[in-house]
């Protein structure tokens, strides 16, 4: 390999670590034996992990992340008590947490209030309904959504809506399929969707939409791979996400998988990997076009640390343009953002023009390129002589 070639190899390696990667962050602090089942949120600029199990303990403590600085700190522990097997989400500038089990063995239908100015906790009204562990929790137009779950008596597919303005509780349709614990749940709006999970001896891979206007349910496109069961999930510019967890058979998956769901479409798409096995409990909280991912337990141990995930590749050998934006929208199709109409040419490590490989279609001042005819591997994208990005094939 010459010269030139080596640099061009190098200059990718480093600069795709800060482009559509899993990137590693600090670890929590004082989370020695780190823990699955956390809360995670995140309000503005901060993440938030609490609560959870611990090898030793159901924790009761909080930790703040500025995802500004980099830095995490303690902030006041949660007065409701340790407790694992909870929920806990963010809405309009405050986050609500509540039911899981405590440390006493009760299972629990409280719902709790966090003002992230003041760093306290407020009791708001208990659910009426049964007390549970494993619950979807979801926030839409001031009004939080509970459902499923876990119960001493089984599992559950009740659904109840809390209103925030008046503190009142109402029973919703139930969800269809079969009772579970431990689903994934995600908003797009105007719908909200919950589905796989754990129901007896069976680990599913089914989604529900759920229109609140309506009070009505639909079942949609299932998960394209085995049972899905205690990952993490989120939503992020119009998509939902199901991140990690464990599969059909209950156990670690071979890899972290990340699969995007996207709503207009009714379609899954598969994304990176997060690094390692597939873990049992983790959790994840989004800030701007970063999701980052943390705790949980895999095969080998009970996990303390953070790993970042930038949904936008935006680095670039230019100084002084601002630069066209590249994003992957799948697996295998990538978007990108550019006034101008010139075909992009994409070259792999070697220095080789592979964008015969691609298949282009231009959208008014966008262009999409289907990337699923190329290797897995790094290559970079030009769009003309002064402007270039990075990114992964996987």
């Amino acid at each position: 390999m010459n010269f030139l070639k080596i640099v061009f190899l190098n200059l990718i390696c480093l600069q795709i670590l800060m482009s559509q990667s899993w990137i590693e962050g600090p670890n929590l602090p004082n989370f020695a034996e780190g823990r699955h089942h956390p809360i995670t949120f995140s309000i503005e600029k901060n993440g938030y992990v609490g609560l959870g199990s611990s090898p030793n303990a159901y924790t009761d403590e909080f930790y703040k992340y500025n995802s500004e600085t980099n830095i995490w700190t303690e902030i006041k522990k949660f007065p409701g008590g340790g407790r694992s097997f909870a929920i806990g989400i963010s809405h309009n500038g405050k986050a609500y947490l509540g039911f899981g089990l405590d440390a006493r063995g009760n299972y629990l239908n409280d719902i709790w209030e966090f003002d992230p100015v003041t760093e306290s906790w407020v009791k708001l009204t208990d659910c009426p309904c049964v007390a549970r562990t494993h619950p979807s929790l979801l926030a839409f137009n001031n009004k939080l959504y509970v459902g499923l779950g876990g119960s001493p008596n089984g599992d559950l597919k009740d659904w109840w809506e809390y209103d925030l303005n008046n503190k009142l509780w109402e029973r919703k349709m139930d969800i269809p399929g079969k009772p579970r614990h431990h689903p994934f749940q995600f908003v797009i709006p105007p719908y909200l969707y919950a589905g796989m999970g754990h129901g007896g001896p069976i680990i599913y891979n089914d989604l529900y939409r759920f229109d609140p206007a309506k009070d009505e349910w639909v079942e949609m496109k299932s998960l394209p791979s085995q049972g899905r069961v205690a990952g993490t999930q989120f939503n992020f510019n119009g998509r939902g996400y199901v991140l990690s967890g464990q599969g059909g058979d209950h156990d670690y998956l071979p890899k972290g998988e990340f699969w995007e769901y996207n709503a207009e479409l009714n379609d899954w798409k598969e994304l990176l990997a997060h690094p390692g096995v597939g873990r049992w409990a983790p959790g994840s909280f989004v800030i701007g076009n970063k999701v980052y991912f943390t705790c949980g337990q895999d095969s080998d141990k009970f996990n303390n640390d953070l790993w970042i995930y930038d949904f936008t590749v935006l680095n670039s050998t230019s100084t002084n343009e601002k630069l066209p934006t590249l994003y992957f929208i799948s697996k295998d199709e990538l978007l990108l953002r550019s006034a101008t109409n010139e075909l992009p040419q994409v070259y792999d490590l070697m220095g080789n023009n592979v964008s015969s490989k691609l298949q282009i279609e231009w959208i008014e001042d966008q262009v999409k390129i289907n990337t699923s005819l190329l290797s897995s591997g790094l290559y970079l994208i030009k769009i003309n002589s002064l402007r270039t990005q990075k990114f992964l094939k996987t």
